[in-house]
């Protein structure tokens, strides 16, 4: 007689694990449910079906099952640890971080809980995350990707030097790890060291080619040196391997502006490509039941995730919030900003409501500021392609963008840009935007005036006993055509010098690859003079004053580097492009009563130019009364620019209330 075999629990829970381990999910997951049979309760077995329906990708239904097994066992930390997981994986971070937080209290031995907490916390924007990664890596020190994920808190709480030592403790841990390697690689490059974060992002790139934020870092690294051609390729590359859209989309769109020869046409082009698969990912447009009453007290909001000090955001946007008429308009500041400042709070006072949104999924702020009943939404941030798809959910009956777009938004959910005549010529550029075109006669924007400007001083060149021409912008702008034009310009004015003015030209790779540039166009190394960040605003002007004539890059002009200048009594040489971007020069001269300045062609910026070079008590005058002559100007009245800025907007929600 054949003895009969018992079959425990114990025995089918092992011999699921080893089918499991063996990659046999079916055969584990039968002896699983043959458990569940015996006892539905029992939390083995269920929190072991919830790490296989994890495994297959079915993560809500693991999720069910790992609420199951908690609720059989409450007191088990490595059961709260699964369930956090799977709250990860669904982007329900604050309810991960409680999950998490649970199981690091039941079992503190645990290291995946307290790391999983400092994702968690750091995903959500909620809470110091490096106290729970410092746990973990004590419990286990060669948790290379705890490692780095505290190298990443440490440069946002502490200093990029000290990040990057953590970052390098983590390679060291695992040296073929693409993820480190370029986590590393943007630790060096933010302490200034270009080359080894280049070879950085290189091995990564060389480990996992199709590693699209590695060739995104290439491409930012390469832009902010000047390679154009080198950064192009990494951009394309890293923007095809990203979907759906994100930072490499935007970062590329971006980039756009600074290569030569493209217009209208060819933005309008890439701009819509990105939209259409950022609106293919977009539910349906939502039906607003605003109160349609024609003269009632319009809700305006202002979007931007840029509202820091020492952006260029706030000169443009405050004019706005201090005229705003505030019986006729509420105004309401979305701010998706991650470290709030002076800048920050400067533009919350001026509103009449303000509202943080950071940290919050885009379907979570779209769907707040929706509860928020806004009228008119404002897109400040144009140019950020993450920023730009907020708007693609539709957050008010009319949305607009206005300010900091370097081009069309692309977006059919955008009705109208804010723009000018300069800036967007009629009959040239409508056709080339999604948006429809509303041309203020004061202009795209208005500019405020610098309170830290110092007074304005005497002409460098008679001081210095040379002409000094200078530009105030970043390397990028340096295009191969402008390089070529200031070469030419300096042949004319053989005792002139030029000075560089840019955030980077402190470091000496970037001015050895600028002084090429300009060497292999035929200037004196000797003629150059470069300067790098200037933190101090006081000084940052008293720079710009040592210039004596200013000249604008092209394609991609300066804006406020230019209303500084002028500001400055330095009179601006600005040359009309064929894009947007090129274009922006023209518009704050024309509105600044400067026409004279502005040039059709390079041989007109050059007569421009050295006219002024060859003429000391012309530029004595224009010195002197040019910052009057601002401050009378439409480009630095804010209130006539709100109020026709206003007066948009009431036509705006005039039509929309018409319609049915």
């Amino acid at each position: 007689m054949v003895p009969r075999v018992s079959i425990t629990v114990a025995d089918l829970l092992r011999a699921g694990l080893a089918n499991q381990a063996a990659g046999r999910a079916g055969l584990a997951e039968e002896m699983y449910r043959r458990v569940l049979q015996f006892d539905p309760r029992q939390p083995d077995a269920l929190h072991l079906m919830g790490v296989l329906e994890l495994d297959r990708g079915r993560t809500e239904a693991a999720l069910g099952l790992l609420d199951q097994a908690v609720a059989a066992a409450p007191g088990r930390g490595d059961l709260h640890l699964s369930r956090a997981g799977a709250l990860a994986r669904l982007s329900r971070g604050i309810e991960a971080a409680e999950a998490f937080a649970a199981a690091s209290r039941l079992d503190p031995q645990l290291a995946l809980a307290h790391s999983g907490l400092g994702h968690a916390l750091a995903e959500i924007g909620r809470g110091d995350p490096r106290p729970h990664y410092r746990r973990a890596l004590a419990l286990d020190p060669t948790a290379a990707n705890v490692w780095n994920s505290y190298g990443a808190a440490i440069q946002q709480y502490e200093t990029l030097a000290a990040g990057r030592l953590v970052f390098g403790r983590a390679v060291a841990l695992a040296p073929d790890d693409a993820l480190l390697l370029r986590n590393l690689a943007g630790g060096l490059v933010a302490k200034h060291d270009g080359r080894g974060g280049l070879r950085r992002y290189r091995q990564a790139v060389a480990l996992q080619p199709d590693d699209r934020t590695a060739h995104d870092g290439i491409g930012t690294l390469a832009s902010a040196w000047g390679e154009l051609a080198t950064a192009r390729q990494a951009f394309d590359r890293a923007h095809w391997l990203e979907d759906p859209p994100g930072d490499a989309w935007s970062n590329r769109l971006f980039f756009l502006n600074f290569l030569p020869g493209l217009g209208f046409a060819e933005h309008y082009r890439e701009n819509r490509r990105w939209a259409e698969r950022i609106e293919a990912r977009v539910a349906a447009v939502p039906v607003f039941a605003n109160d349609r009453t024609p003269d009632r007290r319009i809700r305006v909001a202002y979007v931007s995730p840029e509202l820091v000090a020492g952006h260029n955001q706030l000169a443009w946007l405050m004019p706005l919030l201090e005229h705003h008429d505030r019986e006729r308009f509420e105004v309401v500041v979305y701010a998706d900003v991650a470290r709030p400042d002076d800048g920050t709070r400067r533009i919350a006072r001026a509103a009449d409501r303000f509202a943080s949104i950071h940290g919050l999924p885009r379907q979570e702020q779209a769907a707040g500021i929706r509860e928020d009943r806004i009228d008119i939404a404002v897109n400040l941030c144009g140019w950020r392609a993450s920023e730009r798809a907020l708007f693609a959910h539709r957050l008010a009956p009319i949305q607009v963008a206005y300010d900091n777009h370097v081009t069309t938004t692309g977006l059919r959910a955008v009705d109208v840009r804010i723009t000018d005549a300069e800036v967007d010529p009629p009959g040239i550029a409508d056709a080339q935007y999604t948006e429809s075109l509303v041309r203020l006669k004061t202009g795209y924007a208005s500019h405020h005036p610098p309170a830290e400007a110092p007074e304005v001083s005497t002409l460098p060149a008679r001081r210095l006993g040379h002409l000094t021409f200078g530009s105030v912008n970043q390397v990028p702008k340096l295009s191969p055509p402008t390089i070529a034009l200031w070469a030419r310009l300096l042949a004319q004015v053989p005792d002139a010098r030029l000075v560089l003015k840019a955030y980077n030209l402190h470091d000496p790779l970037v001015a050895s690859l600028v002084r090429q540039r300009f060497a292999a166009a035929g200037v004196d190394p000797s003629r150059l003079r470069f300067v790098g960040a200037v933190l101090d605003p006081v000084e940052h002007f008293r720079a710009i004053g040592e210039i004596d004539v200013a000249l604008d890059p092209f394609p991609f002009n300066g804006g406020k580097s230019t209303c500084d200048a002028l500001w400055m009594g330095v009179p601006v040489v600005t040359l009309a492009g064929a894009s947007l971007m090129g274009r922006i020069g023209t518009s704050l001269l024309m509105r600044a009563g400067l026409p004279e300045l502005v040039a059709p062609d390079e041989d007109a910026y050059l007569q421009i130019a050295c006219d002024l070079a060859r003429d000391l008590d012309r530029l004595e005058s224009l010195r002197r009364g040019l910052r009057s002559k601002l401050a009378a100007s439409i480009l630095f009245d804010g209130a006539a620019h709100t109020r026709e800025l206003e007066a948009a907007y009431r036509r705006l929600w005039l039509d929309w209330c018409r319609q049915s």
